[in-house]
C-alpha cells in the first residue's frame, strides 16, 4: 500500500485530541467530601462501571473518526501483487504478440490474430502517449534480430502491428519474456511494462517451469524497478483440430515409372470421431501439378490414422518433386495441407561386378541378381537397371551414373578400385558385397577396411554341417516384405564366411547357428550391405527360393536410399531452419534465383559458395511456411531444387491452459491476466498502474462512524439524565 498524499498522515495525531480533551476535563474537577453527601443516593457500582465503559467507547469512536479521516485524506492505494504504482514520466513497454500457427484459427468468425491486433489497438490509446518507448516482439519468428520493432509513438506502433502477417511458427513464451527483460534493462524510462497478447494454447507456456522462474526472479532483482506484467488471452478454449501430420516414402527412393507407396498420417485431436474426411494427394513437378488420388478417410476420436497411397511418377516428372496431402476439416488452415519434397530418380542404375568365370547361364551370382532386379526385360517397371561388368573391366567412369555397386564373388580389388569404391560410398552410393568361392578375404580386409565386418575364411563344406537362414530383423525396411507372410521358408546354407561385425555396424540377419548372415554399416553418406554367403547356388539355396527376388530388390532400393533420405531431411524443414541447395556440377553464379511463398527472394540474401565442381546456395530467411525453389543454370540446363518449410508439429495441439495452470502462472510470474471480452483494456491497465484508491471507502467509514457516535451520544446522554 502507498499514499498519494502522505503528508496528510500527520493528521493521525488528531486521533489523540478526544483523549487529551477527556483528560483535561477530568483534571478540571476536584472531589470534596462534605457531610450532607451521605444522605444522597449514589450510583450503584454496576452503573458506575457501565457509565465508564460508555465514555471510553465514545472516546474510541471519536478518535477513530479523526484517524480514518486523516488516512482517507492521504489517499491510500492498494497495488496488484505488491507492484509499485506508475511514476511520473515516460513508460517503456514491450508488446509480445503471439504469431504462432494456432493464431490463424477462426473463432466464431474472427481470426485470433485479428482479435489480438484489436486488443493492442485498445491498449495503445489511451494507454500510451507520444514519447513512450514501445517495442513489438512477435512470438513465432525464429529470427529474433528482425522480430523486435521499436516505436516512440503509439500511432507508429499501431502501423507496425498492422503489418504483422499470417501466423507461421511456434510461440515460445519463455524466449519472449527473456528478451523483453533484456530490452527493459536497457530502457531509461521510469515505468516498465510487458504485455503478452496470445491465445490460450498450453504448449506455448510449456517452458515456464521452476528453472525458468528462478532465472526470471534473478533478472527482476537486477532491475531498478519491477516491471508490470500483463497477459491478454484472446479467442476461446476451442481445441478441436484435424491435421495432416506427416508424409513419408515407405520404400525410398522414388523411381520414375515404378509405383511407390506414400504414407500419410492424419491426426484427430477432437473427442468426436470424424467420418469421410476428403483427402486429396497431388504431385507437383517442374511441369505442373496433377492430382493422384482423392479418397474419404475416417478418423477415430483423439487418434491417428495412416493412409498408404500408391504414387507413380512419369519420367518427365523425374527430379525434384512435391507431394501434397490436403484435407477439409476443422482447425487452423496451416494444418489442412502438408507438402513433402522428394527427389525422383529417372532410373536406378546398378553396376554388377561378377567374379565367377563359370560358363553357361545362371552359373554366377550376377545372373540371379540381374534377373531379380530386372525380371521384366524391355519394360520400365523393373526395380533397377543392372549393368554387368568383369572385375578387370570397370572403373570410375562406369560407376559415376550408378546408384548401387554390387561385388558378386569378386576375387580381389585393386588399390585404385578400392579408392574408387570408397569415394563412391562416401558420396552417397550404395554398396552390396556378396563374396563367394573366388573371394580372397585377406584382400577385402586390407583394401576395404571400412566394411561393416571383418571376414574370415569360409567354413568347410560338409553334408551334416549345413545351416539355414534363421533370424531376420523384420522391422528393418529390407525385410518389410516378409511381415505377415507365414510361407517364408528358410534357405539352406552349406558354406558361409564367418564375420566379426565392427563397431557401429548392425546385424540384420543371422543363420540358425547364430552367425551373421547380413550386416549393415554406414560409410559417409552411403550404405553398405555385407552378405556372408554368395548370391549363387553353389553354397546356398537362397537364389532358388521365392524370397530371393523381393529380397534382392529390397536390398538394392535400401542401399540406394541413403542420399534420398538425407536430401529429404534437408529439404523438409520447419520455420526458421535454413534452406541449403547443393548442386553437384559447375553453376553459372549469375543465373541463380530463388522464390518462396511470398514471391521472389532478394538475391543479396542468398549465400553462394563453390568447392570445385560443387556449388551450395544457402538461404537463412525462411520465416514463412510453404514451398521454396532454388534454381541455377549449369552448362546445359536450368536445374531447380524444391524445398518445403512447414509449421512446427506441436502447433497442431490446441489444448487450452487449465484454470489451475492459469492461477499458478499468475501467482509465480506476478502477472495480471486481462480478458478483453470482460472489460476494457484501458481500464484494466489503469487499475494496475495506479492501483485501487481507498479514500472513498474510508470516507464512507468516517460518515458511518460519525452517525454511530451521534446516535450513541444521544441515547446514552438521555439514559443518564
Amino acid at each position: 500500500m502507498t499514499f498519494i498524499n502522505p503528508i496528510m498522515l500527520a493528521g493521525l495525531v488528531c486521533g489523540l485530541i478526544p483523549l487529551v480533551l477527556h483528560l483535561l476535563n477530568r483534571s478540571r474537577y476536584r472531589n470534596i467530601e462534605w457531610g450532607a453527601m451521605m444522605f444522597l443516593n449514589g450510583l450503584e457500582p454496576r452503573q458506575f462501571h457501565s457509565t465508564r465503559l460508555k465514555q471510553w467507547a465514545l472516546l474510541a469512536l471519536r478518535s477513530a473518526i479523526l484517524a480514518l479521516l486523516a488516512v482517507g485524506l492521504a489517499r491510500p492505494v492498494i497495488h496488484a501483487r505488491g507492484i509499485p504504482p506508475a511514476a511520473i514520466g515516460r513508460t517503456a513497454a514491450v508488446l509480445l504478440l503471439d504469431r504462432s500457427a494456432s493464431m490463424s484459427l477462426n473463432d466464431n468468425g474472427r481470426v485470433r490474430l485479428d482479435l489480438a491486433r484489436e486488443a493492442i489497438f485498445q491498449l495503445l490509446s489511451p494507454g500510451f502517449r507520444r514519447g513512450d518507448d514501445l517495442w513489438l516482439r512477435t512470438l513465432g519468428d525464429e529470427n529474433s534480430s528482425t522480430a523486435m520493432r521499436y516505436a516512440g509513438d503509439p500511432q507508429e506502433m499501431a502501423r507496425i502491428v498492422k503489418e504483422v502477417t499470417v501466423p507461421t511458427g511456434e510461440a515460445d513464451v519463455v524466449a519472449g519474456l527473456s528478451e523483453a527483460i533484456e530490452v527493459l534493462a536497457r530502457a531509461e524510462a521510469p515505468n516498465r511494462e510487458i504485455y503478452l497478447f496470445c491465445d490460450r494454447q498450453a504448449v506455448s507456456w510449456r517452458g515456464v517451469d521452476e528453472t525458468f522462474l528462478r532465472d526470471w526472479r534473478e533478472r527482476l532483482a537486477r532491475l531498478p524497478q519491477t516491471p508490470r506484467l500483463f497477459v491478454v488471452p484472446v479467442g476461446s478454449d476451442e481445441a478441436d483440430n484435424v491435421a495432416v501430420e506427416a508424409i513419408d516414402i515407405v520404400r525410398p527412393p522414388m523411381v520414375a515409372d515404378q509405383p511407390s507407396d506414400i504414407s500419410i498420417r492424419l491426426r484427430n485431436r477432437s473427442r468426436v470421431p470424424r467420418a469421410a474426411i476428403p483427402l486429396t494427394v497431388e504431385v507437383r513437378s517442374a511441369g505442373g501439378t496433377r492430382m493422384v488420388r482423392q479418397i474419404p478417410v475416417n478418423l477415430p476420436a483423439e487418434g491417428a490414422t495412416i493412409i498408404t497411397v500408391p504414387v507413380t511418377v512419369t519420367p518427365n516428372e523425374a527430379g525434384s518433386n512435391i507431394i501434397t496431402a490436403r484435407i477439409t476439416a476443422p482447425g487452423p488452415a496451416a494444418d489442412k495441407e502438408l507438402h513433402y519434397s522428394v527427389d525422383v530418380l529417372k532410373d536406378l542404375k546398378v553396376l554388377l561386378v561378377e567374379g565367377d568365370e563359370g560358363e553357361g547361364a545362371f552359373q554366377g551370382g550376377a545372373d540371379f541378381l540381374k534377373l531379380a532386379i530386372a525380371p521384366l526385360p524391355g519394360t520400365r517397371r523393373n526395380s533397377g537397371k543392372p549393368i554387368v561388368l568383369r572385375p578387370d573391366a570397370w572403373g570410375p567412369a562406369d560407376i559415376r551414373e550408378c546408384s548401387v555397386l554390387i561385388l558378386a564373388n569378386v576375387p580381389a580389388v585393386t588399390e585404385a578400385q578400392a579408392e574408387t569404391i570408397q569415394r563412391f560410398v562416401y558420396g552417397g552410393g550404395g554398396l552390396i558385397v556378396a563374396p563367394g568361392d573366388q573371394t580372397r578375404v585377406d584382400n577385402y580386409n586390407v583394401q576395404l577396411p571400412w566394411l561393416p565386418a571383418v571376414l574370415q575364411p569360409p567354413t568347410a563344406e560338409s553334408a551334416g554341417g549345413a545351416t539355414t537362414v534363421g533370424t531376420l530383423e523384420l522391422t528393418h525396411p529390407i525385410f518389410g516384405f516378409l511381415v505377415g507372410r507365414p510361407d517364408a521358408s528358410p534357405a539352406v546354407v552349406r558354406r558361409y564366411f564367418p564375420a566379426t561385425p565392427t563397431a557401429g555396424s548392425r546385424v540384420l540377419g543371422s543363420y540358425a547357428d547364430g552367425k551373421p548372415f547380413l550386416i549393415e554399416g554406414d560409410v559417409g553418406r552411403g550404405r553398405v550391405l555385407l552378405m556372408t554367403t554368395p548370391a549363387d547356388p553353389d553354397w546356398t539355396t537362397l537364389p532358388l527360393t521365392h524370397i530371393f527376388l523381393p529380397f534382392a530388390q529390397s536390398a538394392v532400393r535400401y542401399a540406394a536410399a541413403g542420399p534420398s533420405v538425407e536430401r529429404a531431411a534437408r529439404r523438409n524443414v520447419t520455420v526458421g531452419q535454413p534452406i541449403v541447395a547443393n548442386f553437384d556440377d559447375v553453376i553459372d553464379l549469375k543465373n541463380i534465383s530463388a522464390t518462396g511463398p511470398l514471391g521472389k527472394i532478394d538475391a543479396t540474401k542468398l549465400a553462394v559458395s563453390q568447392f570445385g565442381y560443387h556449388t551450395q546456395v544457402r538461404y537463412a530467411g525462411a520465416s514463412s511456411p510453404g514451398i521454396y525453389r532454388v534454381s541455377a543454370r549449369n552448362a546445359t540446363e536450368m536445374r531447380t531444387i524444391q524445398f518445403v518449410v512447414r509449421t512446427p508439429l506441436e502447433e497442431s495441439d490446441l489444448t487450452a491452459i487449465s484454470d489451475e495452470r492459469w492461477r499458478w502462472l499468475e501467482k509465480e510470474l506476478n502477472v495480471k491476466r486481462i480478458d478483453p471480452a470482460g472489460r476494457t483494456l484501458a481500464a484494466a491497465q489503469e487499475s494496475v498502474r495506479s492501483g485501487i484508491e481507498l479514500w472513498l471507502p474510508l470516507l464512507g467509514a468516517v460518515i458511518v462512524l460519525s452517525m454511530v457516535e451521534l446516535s450513541a451520544t444521544r441515547r446514552w446522554a438521555g439514559g443518564t439524565s
